[in-house]
Protein backbone atom coordinates (compact mmCIF):
# COMPACT_ATOMS: atom_id res chain seq x y z
CA UNK A 1 0.00 0.00 0.00
CA UNK A 2 1.28 3.39 -0.96
CA UNK A 3 2.42 5.10 2.18
CA UNK A 4 0.39 8.59 1.47
CA UNK A 5 -3.12 6.18 0.76
CA UNK A 6 -5.55 6.82 3.64
CA UNK A 7 -8.19 4.08 4.17
CA UNK A 8 -11.48 4.49 6.29
CA UNK A 9 -13.77 1.61 6.80
CA UNK A 10 -17.11 2.55 8.31
CA UNK A 11 -19.45 0.11 9.47
CA UNK A 12 -16.93 -2.91 9.95
CA UNK A 13 -14.00 -3.82 12.28
CA UNK A 14 -11.37 -5.88 12.83
CA UNK A 15 -9.33 -5.26 9.86
CA UNK A 16 -5.30 -4.41 9.25
CA UNK A 17 -4.05 -1.84 11.28
CA UNK A 18 -2.93 0.10 7.89
CA UNK A 19 -6.86 1.35 8.02
CA UNK A 20 -8.74 3.28 10.27
CA UNK A 21 -11.93 1.02 11.27
CA UNK A 22 -15.36 2.57 12.97
CA UNK A 23 -18.44 1.30 13.80
CA UNK A 24 -21.62 3.10 12.99
CA UNK A 25 -22.23 4.21 16.73
CA UNK A 26 -18.66 5.03 17.36
CA UNK A 27 -17.43 8.77 16.52
CA UNK A 28 -16.61 8.59 12.80
CA UNK A 29 -13.52 11.00 11.54
CA UNK A 30 -14.11 13.49 8.91
CA UNK A 31 -14.17 11.36 5.61
CA UNK A 32 -12.98 13.98 3.45
CA UNK A 33 -9.84 13.80 4.86
CA UNK A 34 -9.40 10.05 3.98
CA UNK A 35 -8.32 8.93 -0.14
CA UNK A 36 -10.68 5.89 0.23
CA UNK A 37 -13.85 4.92 2.07
CA UNK A 38 -15.65 1.76 2.43
CA UNK A 39 -18.82 1.91 3.73
CA UNK A 40 -20.75 -1.29 4.66
CA UNK A 41 -24.23 -1.12 4.95
CA UNK A 42 -25.31 -4.65 5.90
CA UNK A 43 -25.50 -3.84 9.60
CA UNK A 44 -28.14 -0.61 8.86
CA UNK A 45 -30.39 -3.13 7.09
CA UNK A 46 -33.33 -2.02 8.67
CA UNK A 47 -34.66 0.66 10.40
CA UNK A 48 -34.62 -0.54 13.90
CA UNK A 49 -30.82 -0.52 13.34
CA UNK A 50 -30.42 2.78 12.35
CA UNK A 51 -28.65 5.39 14.71
CA UNK A 52 -30.49 7.11 17.30
CA UNK A 53 -31.04 11.26 16.88
CA UNK A 54 -27.71 11.56 19.30
CA UNK A 55 -25.93 9.74 16.91
CA UNK A 56 -27.74 11.28 13.67
CA UNK A 57 -25.94 14.50 14.58
CA UNK A 58 -22.44 13.32 14.63
CA UNK A 59 -22.72 11.27 11.14
CA UNK A 60 -20.57 12.19 8.05
CA UNK A 61 -22.79 15.10 5.82
CA UNK A 62 -23.38 14.08 1.76
CA UNK A 63 -21.34 17.37 1.58
CA UNK A 64 -18.26 15.75 3.41
CA UNK A 65 -18.42 12.79 0.78
CA UNK A 66 -18.93 15.15 -2.11
CA UNK A 67 -16.05 17.56 -1.29
CA UNK A 68 -14.16 13.79 -0.97
CA UNK A 69 -15.27 12.74 -4.27
CA UNK A 70 -14.54 16.20 -6.00
CA UNK A 71 -10.64 15.58 -4.10
CA UNK A 72 -10.38 12.62 -6.05
CA UNK A 73 -11.18 10.57 -3.83
CA UNK A 74 -13.12 7.01 -3.91
CA UNK A 75 -15.35 5.34 -2.10
CA UNK A 76 -17.13 1.84 -1.91
CA UNK A 77 -20.30 0.84 -0.67
CA UNK A 78 -21.61 -2.87 0.42
CA UNK A 79 -25.01 -1.57 -0.51
CA UNK A 80 -28.85 -2.68 1.11
CA UNK A 81 -32.02 -1.78 0.32
CA UNK A 82 -33.23 1.69 1.88
CA UNK A 83 -34.69 2.18 4.91
CA UNK A 84 -35.58 5.20 7.12
CA UNK A 85 -36.88 5.61 10.22
CA UNK A 86 -38.92 8.50 11.62
CA UNK A 87 -37.35 8.94 15.06
CA UNK A 88 -39.92 12.04 16.20
CA UNK A 89 -42.21 14.66 14.22
CA UNK A 90 -39.58 16.54 11.39
CA UNK A 91 -36.55 14.14 12.59
CA UNK A 92 -36.16 11.39 10.06
CA UNK A 93 -32.66 9.74 9.11
CA UNK A 94 -32.03 6.45 6.59
CA UNK A 95 -29.19 4.45 6.08
CA UNK A 96 -28.53 6.60 2.52
CA UNK A 97 -28.61 9.51 4.34
CA UNK A 98 -25.09 10.22 3.89
CA UNK A 99 -24.90 9.32 0.17
CA UNK A 100 -24.02 12.49 -2.53
CA UNK A 101 -24.82 10.07 -5.23
CA UNK A 102 -27.91 7.79 -4.53
CA UNK A 103 -27.89 4.20 -6.18
CA UNK A 104 -31.38 2.93 -7.43
CA UNK A 105 -32.36 -0.81 -7.08
CA UNK A 106 -34.26 -3.05 -8.21
CA UNK A 107 -35.87 -6.19 -6.74
CA UNK A 108 -35.49 -9.50 -8.59
CA UNK A 109 -33.50 -12.95 -7.65
CA UNK A 110 -31.05 -14.78 -9.24
CA UNK A 111 -28.03 -16.64 -9.06
CA UNK A 112 -25.98 -15.96 -13.03
CA UNK A 113 -23.40 -14.00 -12.49
CA UNK A 114 -21.18 -12.61 -15.67
CA UNK A 115 -18.62 -10.18 -17.12
CA UNK A 116 -17.00 -9.67 -13.92
CA UNK A 117 -14.31 -6.39 -14.35
CA UNK A 118 -11.24 -6.71 -12.48
CA UNK A 119 -10.12 -6.75 -9.57
CA UNK A 120 -13.61 -7.30 -8.01
CA UNK A 121 -13.35 -11.41 -9.48
CA UNK A 122 -12.69 -12.87 -6.06
CA UNK A 123 -15.03 -10.28 -3.92
CA UNK A 124 -18.21 -11.84 -6.83
CA UNK A 125 -17.07 -15.24 -6.24
CA UNK A 126 -18.63 -15.29 -2.85
CA UNK A 127 -22.13 -14.04 -4.70
CA UNK A 128 -24.08 -16.57 -5.49
CA UNK A 129 -27.49 -15.76 -5.26
CA UNK A 130 -28.18 -11.86 -5.37
CA UNK A 131 -31.56 -10.24 -4.45
CA UNK A 132 -31.43 -7.04 -6.12
CA UNK A 133 -29.52 -5.25 -9.14
CA UNK A 134 -28.71 -1.68 -9.83
CA UNK A 135 -30.37 0.70 -12.13
CA UNK A 136 -27.75 2.43 -14.71
CA UNK A 137 -28.16 6.41 -13.43
CA UNK A 138 -26.71 7.95 -16.75
CA UNK A 139 -30.68 8.48 -18.26
CA UNK A 140 -32.10 9.92 -14.59
CA UNK A 141 -29.55 12.01 -13.54
CA UNK A 142 -32.13 14.73 -13.11
CA UNK A 143 -33.45 12.17 -10.03
CA UNK A 144 -30.18 12.69 -7.85
CA UNK A 145 -29.87 16.01 -8.16
CA UNK A 146 -30.47 16.94 -5.03
CA UNK A 147 -28.16 14.59 -3.55
CA UNK A 148 -25.11 16.95 -4.08
CA UNK A 149 -24.63 19.30 -1.82
CA UNK A 150 -25.37 22.84 -3.17
CA UNK A 151 -22.14 23.94 -1.86
CA UNK A 152 -20.15 21.92 -4.39
CA UNK A 153 -22.21 22.91 -7.11
CA UNK A 154 -22.60 26.06 -8.67
CA UNK A 155 -25.91 27.80 -9.04
CA UNK A 156 -27.63 27.47 -12.74
CA UNK A 157 -25.72 24.42 -13.12
CA UNK A 158 -26.73 20.51 -13.26
CA UNK A 159 -24.99 17.73 -13.03
CA UNK A 160 -24.42 14.69 -15.18
CA UNK A 161 -24.31 10.89 -13.34
CA UNK A 162 -22.18 8.57 -15.62
CA UNK A 163 -22.30 4.50 -14.40
CA UNK A 164 -20.56 1.79 -15.69
CA UNK A 165 -20.63 -2.06 -13.94
CA UNK A 166 -18.46 -4.37 -12.42
CA UNK A 167 -19.99 -7.38 -12.86
CA UNK A 168 -23.94 -8.06 -14.64
CA UNK A 169 -26.73 -10.78 -14.20
CA UNK A 170 -27.70 -12.69 -17.32
CA UNK A 171 -29.64 -10.42 -18.81
CA UNK A 172 -26.93 -7.57 -18.33
CA UNK A 173 -27.96 -5.78 -15.21
CA UNK A 174 -25.17 -4.69 -12.85
CA UNK A 175 -24.43 -6.28 -9.60
CA UNK A 176 -22.13 -3.83 -9.25
CA UNK A 177 -22.17 -0.19 -10.40
CA UNK A 178 -19.24 2.68 -10.77
CA UNK A 179 -20.40 6.37 -10.67
CA UNK A 180 -18.92 9.50 -11.48
CA UNK A 181 -20.82 12.48 -12.16
CA UNK A 182 -19.69 16.35 -14.25
CA UNK A 183 -21.05 19.30 -13.04
CA UNK A 184 -22.06 21.38 -15.91
CA UNK A 185 -22.22 25.36 -15.61
CA UNK A 186 -24.73 26.94 -16.86
CA UNK A 187 -28.57 26.27 -17.90
CA UNK A 188 -29.21 22.46 -19.08
CA UNK A 189 -32.51 23.97 -21.08
CA UNK A 190 -32.22 24.67 -25.05
CA UNK A 191 -31.23 28.33 -25.76
CA UNK A 192 -28.91 28.68 -22.64
CA UNK A 193 -25.48 28.12 -23.84
CA UNK A 194 -23.22 25.49 -21.09
CA UNK A 195 -20.30 27.91 -20.27
CA UNK A 196 -17.92 25.22 -18.41
CA UNK A 197 -17.79 21.55 -17.83
CA UNK A 198 -16.03 19.90 -14.66
CA UNK A 199 -15.46 16.00 -14.39
CA UNK A 200 -15.39 15.60 -10.40
CA UNK A 201 -12.48 13.00 -10.43
CA UNK A 202 -13.71 11.12 -7.33
CA UNK A 203 -15.48 7.63 -7.63
CA UNK A 204 -18.21 5.61 -6.47
CA UNK A 205 -18.67 2.13 -6.46
CA UNK A 206 -22.02 0.21 -5.11
CA UNK A 207 -21.80 -3.61 -4.58
CA UNK A 208 -24.38 -6.36 -3.90
CA UNK A 209 -23.31 -7.61 -0.50
CA UNK A 210 -21.89 -11.53 -1.22
CA UNK A 211 -23.73 -14.25 -0.35
CA UNK A 212 -21.07 -17.03 0.79
CA UNK A 213 -19.23 -14.26 3.39
CA UNK A 214 -19.56 -12.28 6.11
CA UNK A 215 -19.17 -8.49 4.87
CA UNK A 216 -16.35 -8.13 6.56
CA UNK A 217 -14.69 -10.75 5.12
CA UNK A 218 -16.09 -9.10 1.51
CA UNK A 219 -13.82 -6.02 2.95
CA UNK A 220 -10.99 -7.37 3.32
CA UNK A 221 -10.67 -8.83 -0.37
CA UNK A 222 -11.36 -5.29 -1.33
CA UNK A 223 -8.26 -3.70 0.67
CA UNK A 224 -6.06 -7.02 -0.39
CA UNK A 225 -7.44 -6.77 -4.30
CA UNK A 226 -7.85 -2.78 -4.11
CA UNK A 227 -4.69 -1.64 -2.04
CA UNK A 228 -2.46 -4.71 -1.51
CA UNK A 229 -3.25 -4.80 1.87
CA UNK A 230 -2.71 -8.23 3.28
CA UNK A 231 -5.31 -10.63 5.18
CA UNK A 232 -5.05 -13.53 6.90
CA UNK A 233 -6.51 -16.58 4.37
CA UNK A 234 -9.53 -17.72 5.27
CA UNK A 235 -10.06 -20.94 6.59
CA UNK A 236 -12.08 -24.16 4.84
CA UNK A 237 -14.80 -25.02 5.85
CA UNK A 238 -13.04 -28.37 7.33
CA UNK A 239 -10.86 -26.50 9.54
CA UNK A 240 -13.61 -24.40 11.42
CA UNK A 241 -14.14 -27.19 13.21
CA UNK A 242 -10.69 -28.07 14.82
CA UNK A 243 -9.56 -26.59 17.84
CA UNK A 244 -6.35 -25.60 19.74
CA UNK A 245 -4.84 -25.90 23.32
CA UNK A 246 -6.92 -23.35 25.78
CA UNK A 247 -9.48 -22.41 22.98
CA UNK A 248 -12.65 -23.28 25.01
CA UNK A 249 -11.08 -21.04 27.90
CA UNK A 250 -10.47 -18.57 25.45
CA UNK A 251 -13.58 -18.21 23.37
CA UNK A 252 -15.45 -18.17 27.11
CA UNK A 253 -13.02 -14.66 27.85
CA UNK A 254 -14.69 -13.32 24.33
CA UNK A 255 -17.89 -13.86 24.96
CA UNK A 256 -17.69 -12.65 28.58
CA UNK A 257 -16.55 -9.46 27.10
CA UNK A 258 -18.85 -9.36 24.34
CA UNK A 259 -22.31 -9.47 26.87
CA UNK A 260 -20.10 -6.90 29.47
CA UNK A 261 -20.07 -4.93 26.02
CA UNK A 262 -23.81 -5.42 25.13
CA UNK A 263 -24.62 -4.66 28.90
CA UNK A 264 -22.70 -1.02 28.28
CA UNK A 265 -23.94 -0.47 25.33
CA UNK A 266 -27.98 -1.43 26.45
CA UNK A 267 -26.61 1.52 29.19
CA UNK A 268 -25.70 4.02 26.51
CA UNK A 269 -28.76 3.89 24.42
CA UNK A 270 -31.06 4.49 27.67
CA UNK A 271 -28.42 7.66 28.43
CA UNK A 272 -28.41 8.77 25.37
CA UNK A 273 -32.02 8.51 24.78
CA UNK A 274 -32.42 10.13 27.65
CA UNK A 275 -30.17 12.84 27.50
CA UNK A 276 -31.68 13.22 23.57
CA UNK A 277 -34.72 13.52 25.26
CA UNK A 278 -33.66 16.41 27.67
CA UNK A 279 -31.68 18.56 24.85
CA UNK A 280 -34.35 18.48 22.12
CA UNK A 281 -35.73 21.54 23.90
CA UNK A 282 -32.69 23.47 23.11
CA UNK A 283 -34.87 23.77 20.21
CA UNK A 284 -37.13 26.41 21.89
CA UNK A 285 -34.06 28.53 20.78
CA UNK A 286 -33.78 28.28 17.43
CA UNK A 287 -36.99 26.72 15.39
CA UNK A 288 -39.40 28.07 13.46
CA UNK A 289 -43.02 27.60 12.70
CA UNK A 290 -44.69 24.13 13.64
CA UNK A 291 -41.42 22.21 15.12
CA UNK A 292 -41.22 25.59 17.63
CA UNK A 293 -45.63 25.02 18.51
CA UNK A 294 -44.56 21.24 19.12
CA UNK A 295 -42.16 22.57 21.79
CA UNK A 296 -43.84 25.29 23.13
CA UNK A 297 -46.69 23.24 23.73
CA UNK A 298 -44.55 20.06 25.43
CA UNK A 299 -42.51 22.75 27.29
CA UNK A 300 -45.94 24.02 28.61
CA UNK A 301 -47.53 20.70 29.47
CA UNK A 302 -43.72 19.72 31.40
CA UNK A 303 -44.43 23.01 33.10
CA UNK A 304 -47.91 21.44 34.38
CA UNK A 305 -50.02 23.17 32.22
CA UNK A 306 -53.09 21.22 29.92
CA UNK A 307 -52.27 21.88 26.57
CA UNK A 308 -55.06 21.78 23.92
CA UNK A 309 -53.44 21.66 20.32
CA UNK A 310 -55.57 23.11 17.49
CA UNK A 311 -56.76 21.16 14.72
CA UNK A 312 -57.03 23.91 12.13
CA UNK A 313 -54.17 25.35 10.71
CA UNK A 314 -54.11 29.67 10.24
CA UNK A 315 -55.92 29.78 13.30
CA UNK A 316 -55.33 29.88 17.55
CA UNK A 317 -51.88 28.31 17.68
CA UNK A 318 -53.51 25.95 20.87
CA UNK A 319 -55.13 26.47 24.57
CA UNK A 320 -53.81 26.38 28.04
CA UNK A 321 -55.80 25.44 30.95
CA UNK A 322 -54.02 26.21 34.23
CA UNK A 323 -55.15 26.32 38.28
CA UNK A 324 -54.81 29.92 37.68
CA UNK A 325 -57.21 30.20 34.66
CA UNK A 326 -57.13 29.61 30.97
CA UNK A 327 -55.32 31.20 28.07
CA UNK A 328 -54.83 31.33 24.31
CA UNK A 329 -51.50 30.87 22.28
CA UNK A 330 -50.26 32.80 19.15
CA UNK A 331 -46.68 31.49 18.73
CA UNK A 332 -44.35 33.25 16.60
CA UNK A 333 -40.80 33.04 15.13
CA UNK A 334 -39.25 36.23 13.72
CA UNK A 335 -35.73 37.36 12.34
CA UNK A 336 -36.59 40.56 14.01
CA UNK A 337 -38.81 41.38 16.95
CA UNK A 338 -42.03 41.21 17.79
CA UNK A 339 -44.64 43.52 15.73
CA UNK A 340 -47.62 45.36 16.28
CA UNK A 341 -49.51 42.11 13.54
CA UNK A 342 -48.67 39.51 16.68
CA UNK A 343 -50.42 41.65 19.17
CA UNK A 344 -53.50 42.18 16.86
CA UNK A 345 -53.73 38.66 15.60
CA UNK A 346 -53.78 37.56 19.48
CA UNK A 347 -56.25 39.70 20.52
CA UNK A 348 -57.97 38.47 17.10
CA UNK A 349 -58.01 34.76 19.20
CA UNK A 350 -59.04 36.23 22.41
CA UNK A 351 -62.19 37.97 21.03
CA UNK A 352 -62.94 34.28 19.40
CA UNK A 353 -63.22 33.11 22.79
CA UNK A 354 -64.79 35.50 23.97
CA UNK A 355 -68.09 34.98 21.71
CA UNK A 356 -67.72 31.11 23.06
CA UNK A 357 -68.05 32.38 26.33
CA UNK A 358 -64.65 31.83 26.86
CA UNK A 359 -62.33 34.33 28.69
CA UNK A 360 -59.28 33.71 27.94
CA UNK A 361 -55.81 35.12 28.65
CA UNK A 362 -53.99 36.47 25.62
CA UNK A 363 -50.50 35.07 25.45
CA UNK A 364 -47.83 35.55 23.02
CA UNK A 365 -44.91 33.09 22.86
CA UNK A 366 -41.97 34.65 20.66
CA UNK A 367 -38.49 33.41 19.17
CA UNK A 368 -37.70 36.76 18.09
CA UNK A 369 -34.48 37.33 16.47
CA UNK A 370 -34.13 33.27 15.98
CA UNK A 371 -31.60 33.08 13.11
CA UNK A 372 -28.89 34.79 15.60
CA UNK A 373 -26.99 33.09 18.85
CA UNK A 374 -28.87 34.32 21.62
CA UNK A 375 -26.61 36.95 22.52
CA UNK A 376 -26.43 38.84 19.43
CA UNK A 377 -30.26 39.81 19.79
CA UNK A 378 -32.26 42.66 20.39
CA UNK A 379 -34.55 43.39 22.45
CA UNK A 380 -37.81 40.92 21.83
CA UNK A 381 -40.36 43.14 22.32
CA UNK A 382 -40.36 47.18 21.26
CA UNK A 383 -41.74 49.71 23.74
CA UNK A 384 -44.87 50.08 21.06
CA UNK A 385 -45.71 46.42 21.33
CA UNK A 386 -45.52 45.88 24.86
CA UNK A 387 -47.23 49.57 25.42
CA UNK A 388 -50.48 47.82 23.06
CA UNK A 389 -50.26 44.49 25.19
CA UNK A 390 -50.74 46.39 28.33
CA UNK A 391 -53.69 47.64 26.99
CA UNK A 392 -55.14 44.32 25.98
CA UNK A 393 -53.40 42.54 29.18
CA UNK A 394 -51.30 40.07 27.61
CA UNK A 395 -48.78 38.31 27.97
CA UNK A 396 -45.22 38.49 26.39
CA UNK A 397 -43.44 35.77 26.45
CA UNK A 398 -40.25 34.33 24.76
CA UNK A 399 -39.32 30.94 24.10
CA UNK A 400 -35.65 32.04 25.86
CA UNK A 401 -37.94 32.48 29.31
CA UNK A 402 -39.81 29.31 28.15
CA UNK A 403 -36.18 27.22 28.10
CA UNK A 404 -35.23 28.30 31.59
CA UNK A 405 -38.51 27.53 33.24
CA UNK A 406 -38.59 24.03 31.56
CA UNK A 407 -35.29 23.54 32.73
CA UNK A 408 -35.74 25.01 36.27
CA UNK A 409 -38.67 22.53 36.18
CA UNK A 410 -36.14 19.62 34.94
CA UNK A 411 -34.26 19.79 38.00
CA UNK A 412 -37.08 19.35 40.05
CA UNK A 413 -38.94 22.66 41.07
CA UNK A 414 -42.64 23.32 41.06
CA UNK A 415 -43.70 24.27 37.86
CA UNK A 416 -47.17 25.99 39.21
CA UNK A 417 -45.02 29.51 39.87
CA UNK A 418 -44.56 29.70 36.26
CA UNK A 419 -47.96 29.44 35.34
CA UNK A 420 -49.35 31.61 38.03
CA UNK A 421 -46.46 34.59 36.06
CA UNK A 422 -47.81 33.90 32.59
CA UNK A 423 -51.15 33.68 33.60
CA UNK A 424 -50.76 36.90 35.39
CA UNK A 425 -48.56 38.66 32.97
CA UNK A 426 -49.06 42.14 31.30
CA UNK A 427 -46.65 42.87 29.20
CA UNK A 428 -43.28 41.08 29.20
CA UNK A 429 -43.17 37.85 31.34
CA UNK A 430 -39.87 37.03 33.26
CA UNK A 431 -40.40 33.92 34.57
CA UNK A 432 -36.48 33.55 35.65
CA UNK A 433 -34.48 36.91 36.66
CA UNK A 434 -31.62 35.02 35.65
CA UNK A 435 -30.77 32.98 32.99
CA UNK A 436 -28.58 30.05 33.80
CA UNK A 437 -29.05 26.98 31.14
CA UNK A 438 -29.06 29.67 28.02
CA UNK A 439 -25.97 31.53 29.00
Amino acid sequence: MKEETRILVIGSKGHSREVTCVTWRESIPNVADYDAVFIDLTPLDDEYDLPDPTYYKTLPTRDAFAKLLESGGRVWVIAVPPVSRKWEEGVTWSNYEWCPILPELCFENGETIKNVENPYDAYFAHLKEWSFYFEEMDKSFLHHWYHLEATLVPELSWVEIKTFPLAQNRYNKPLGIGACYTVHEGHKFEGFPVQHHKEVAGRMYFLHPPSEISSKEAIDILLRDLFGIRIRELEPEWATGLKVPEQDTIEKKIKEAEDTIKAEQAKIDTASAELAERRKFVELLYQKGQRLQEFVWEALENIGATVIRPTVDNEEDGWISTPFGEGVLEIKSSKGSASFDDIHQLDGWVLNGKKKGKEYKGILVGNYFCDKPLTSRGKPFPANVIKEAEKREQCLLTTQQLFEAHCTVQEGADGKAFLQKIMTAVGPCTLVEKPKWSV
